[in-house]
Order: C-alpha cells, then sequence, then structure tokens
C-alpha cells in the first residue's frame, strides 16, 4: 500500500502597511488557527476496508465478517445496493458516543457503523461490488466497496 501524502494550502497576505524586506531583512510568519469558508456541508463517508477480503489478516475470528462504514454523521440511514440496484441491507445509525444501557465501547463511537455482511433476509451476501448510500440531515452520499470471498 502507497501511503498517501498530505499537503497544505498556505495563504500569504500582507497587511496594508508592508514593505518589502531588505536584503539581509527577514519576514516574520506567524500561524492563525485555520478556518472553514463554506457554507455547504459535505460528508466524506468511507468504508474499510475496501476491497474486504475474507480471511483478512486484521479479522480477529474467521466467523466474524464485517466492515466498517466512518465519518458517518451522529445519524442516518445507510442503504446497500448490489449492481442490479436491489436494496441488500438498511442500517440506521445513531450516535452510540453516549450509550443508554451501558459502558462507551471503545473505537465504535459516533461517527462509525459495523455492517456483518448479512442482508435483510439475515443471507451472507456474494462477492462483488455493492453501492452504499449514506442519507442524512447533513446531506447525502453515493460511495462503492467490493467484496471478494
Amino acid at each position: 500500500m502507497v501511503p498517501t501524502c498530505w499537503s497544505d494550502e498556505w495563504l500569504v497576505s500582507a497587511n496594508a502597511d508592508y514593505t518589502p524586506a531588505t536584503v539581509y531583512g527577514t519576514i516574520g510568519v506567524s500561524a492563525e488557527p485555520a478556518s472553514y469558508t463554506t457554507n455547504e456541508l459535505t460528508l466524506h463517508v468511507k468504508v474499510v476496508p475496501n476491497p474486504y477480503v475474507v480471511g483478512n489478516e486484521w479479522q480477529q475470528r474467521i466467523l466474524e465478517r464485517r466492515l466498517r462504514f466512518i465519518n458517518l454523521p451522529s445519524t442516518c440511514t445507510i442503504r446497500i445496493f448490489n449492481l442490479n440496484g436491489e436494496l441488500v441491507r438498511t442500517i440506521l445509525h445513531v450516535d452510540t458516543s453516549i450509550p443508554e444501557d451501558g459502558p462507551v465501547v471503545p473505537n465504535n463511537l459516533g461517527g462509525d457503523e459495523w455492517w456483518d455482511l448479512l442482508s435483510d433476509f439475515g443471507q451472507i451476501v456474494a462477492s462483488g461490488i455493492y453501492i452504499f448510500h449514506i442519507d442524512s440531515n447533513v446531506g447525502e452520499q453515493i460511495g462503492k466497496f467490493v467484496v471478494v470471498r
């Protein structure tokens, strides 16, 4: 796997009273907190691992099939479709960071939801490409992932 390189974008602007530095002069740069300048909220939901390979190294138990939707808004509906457009599974996600009936489960807070690779009818899904649709008050997102048996 090739690591992703992150790049920063810097906006440098001068004050109205700025005069260029001399040859031996220095310019001081100070960082200000970043700000988000758009009014549009967007979703950046991802499915991990993608592709999902049965018997992956990270899978702790062989009979425990599951993949994870990450970066979810606090409440949303996840719909999973096969390439024929048939609805395979509907998952209602509710923020899990404040559980009503027990302690907080580590690594299972708010923006994550597990899927056990079962259809709404309890059948194990086949290998193939699947489409997910996220619907929330923040917005909608459509994406894809692969299951390999």
